[in-house]
Order: C-alpha cells, then structure tokens, then sequence
C-alpha cells in the first residue's frame, strides 16, 4: 500500500508539472514529465499485478481503452519509440464593437388605379448602420487568451487531451486500489 500511494503521489506531482507545461505551450518538457507519468502509472498496475493474486489487474486494465491505451504509450516510449504528441494552440479575442442602428421605415399607402381599385404602394428604407465603435484594445491581455493542449497522435478514441486521460488514470487507479483495500487483497 505504501508502495501505491508514493507512486500516486509521484504521477500526481508530474501531473501537475504537466498542466502547467501545458498551459504555457511548451511541448518538449511536458514530454519528459508524461514519459515519467506513465512509468509512475504503470508501476502501481503492474505492482498490484504482481502482488495481488485474486484478481487479474493486467486483465482489469487491457479492458479499459484509456487505461491500455497509456499502458501501451508507456510501453512504445520505454522499448521501441519516442511518444508522437501533436499541440494545438487555442487563440480566443474579445472586442467590442458598438453599432447604432437607424430604424427601417416602411410606408404604405393605398390609392385607386384608372379602375377604381385600391392599390397597396409600399415604400422601404433599409436600416443604415452608423457610428460603429470598434474597440481598439486588442493588446490588452483582458481581450486575447492564448490555451494550449497537447495530445497524443494515435489517440482516436475521442476528444481528450494528454492531461484529460492521465486525470482519468489518476483516478482509475484510485478507484481500483479503494476496491483492492476494501475487499481486504491490499493492506
């Protein structure tokens, strides 16, 4: 137990490095922390594999996607190949833009044709659109938001991020390892 919960801690404190690597877009250094996060993840399944003999973690993990997923990303960048991580960079800007419109006018009149019936002439104006303020602080840092997220390239799964499924693994184990001491496997 005291084994888990230091390699818990260990991929919560390079978990945390990686948010914030993460939120000044700096991809290399994230890298060294998510290679050192799944070594921490990996250790826990594969000492509670190990060491537990009443349940199959191994199997408990190749079952889920997410969990086999890391395990296998771990596995590539321990044995075979650098991880293939992809950044995308979110740029959102806010300005203000004052529009005063001046109303549409229609008109309708009716008068009599050579024939005696009643006619419906109608007249229109378009709306004019005139003292249009457009705010000009598009410097200030109120108004442009810079978000950066990482994700790994053979992630097809869906839209989560690097940090979305290493928070799911965080919690998967903790789930798993509750499960293991309440059912009194783990002590």
């Amino acid at each position: 137990m005291e084994y888990c919960n230091y390699k818990l801690d260990e991929a919560k404190y390079f978990l945390v490095q990686m948010e914030k690597l993460q939120q000044v877009g700096n991809l290399t250094d994230f890298s060294y922390n998510l290679n050192a996060f799944l070594t921490s993840t990996r250790s826990i399944s594969a000492y509670l594999g190990d060491n537990i003999k009443e349940i199959d973690v191994f199997q408990l993990v190749n079952k889920d996607y997410k969990m086999k997923f890391l395990k296998e990303q771990r596995n590539f960048t321990v044995h075979e190949k650098l991880l293939e991580t992809s950044a995308m960079v979110n740029v959102d800007i806010e300005s203000s833009i004052t529009v005063n419109v001046k109303e549409e006018i229609k008109i309708e009149t009716y008068e009599e044709n050579t024939e005696g019936k009643k006619v419906e002439i109608t007249t229109e104006t378009e709306p004019e659109y005139n003292n249009i303020f457009i705010d000009d602080q598009f410097n200030n840092e109120d108004y442009v938001r810079t978000s950066h997220q990482f994700f790994f390239e053979e992630w097809d799964k869906g839209p989560e991020d690097i940090v979305s499924l290493c928070l799911y693994s965080i919690d998967w184990l903790e789930k798993m390892i509750s499960k293991l001491i309440n059912e009194g496997l783990l002590k």
